[in-house]
């Protein structure tokens, strides 16, 4: 920021070097400034950290950004390392000022937070899988599914390495499109998978042609990520703020 004044002049618009999202806005900045100088003033001693939330959740910290988070994860790595994960990134969210709950783990609990009826309405559901099921995103964009959802929002996350980056899948369709084939421990969809083409063993399955571009149509963000629980969180607020 100093750099930039020295250079220019004037105050940024926005910086980029911060540890929540992409843009720490000029109004945020002159804001979190004087907390610090504020704490100065009345103690004398800087303090060892402040806590930084988006301008959204300042100005308006009871608005429709802040509804509740309720996290589920399929099996991904081992119970205690998966419980750990979604602690700790309701443990950002909790910082940020989030109602966020570590909700369940299992390979089913995606379908079953939005069929509880304990959850809330307008809840953001955030899934979290280490695997890629083509019959999993399929669902999402079904009537039956969409009427379990109701007024929840669904955020998908996944984790790769292990999961395969559904906008880049290493197989392709018949056409030479982007393919992910029926997942090899799929004994549930049946026949319900729309698109045909070839496994990594070359072989010709059923499977969802561009799943990425499925899910943005049917109205759904998603991230693909590392194993980063800061920036899992991260991303999850915004879905909140943006």
């Amino acid at each position: 920021i100093q750099r930039f004044m020295d250079r220019n002049l004037q105050a940024p618009n926005y910086s980029t070097k911060t540890g929540l999202g992409t843009y720490w806005g000029y109004e945020n900045i002159i804001y979190t400034y004087s907390k610090i100088l504020d704490t100065y003033n009345k103690s004398g001693v800087l303090p060892a950290n402040v806590e930084i939330k988006l301008w959204k959740a300042i100005i308006d910290p009871n608005g429709a950004w802040n509804k509740p988070v309720y996290i589920t994860t399929d099996n991904i790595y081992s119970e205690s390392k998966d419980w750990k994960m979604m602690n700790e990134i309701v443990g950002y969210l909790a910082n940020w000022g989030v109602n966020a709950v570590a909700w369940g783990r299992g390979p089913n609990t995606h379908c079953a937070v939005i069929k509880d009826n304990s959850v809330p309405e307008n809840v953001l559901v955030v899934d979290i899988f280490g695997g890629a099921c083509a019959a999993t995103i399929y669902e999402m964009g079904l009537n039956y599914y969409k009427s379990w959802k109701g007024m929840a929002e669904v955020f998908t996350i996944w984790i790769s390495p292990p999961s395969w980056d559904i906008r880049n899948c290493p197989t392709r369709d018949k056409n030479g499109k982007n393919f992910l084939p029926i997942a090899w421990d799929d004994d549930f969809s049946g026949n319900i998978l729309p698109d045909w083409g070839y496994n990594t063993k070359g072989e010709l399955v059923k499977g969802l042609s561009n799943p990425d571009k499925y899910m943005e149509k049917h109205g759904y963000e998603f991230m693909v990520t590392e194993h980063n629980t800061l920036k899992m969180a991260i991303s999850i607020y915004e879905q909140l703020v943006f």
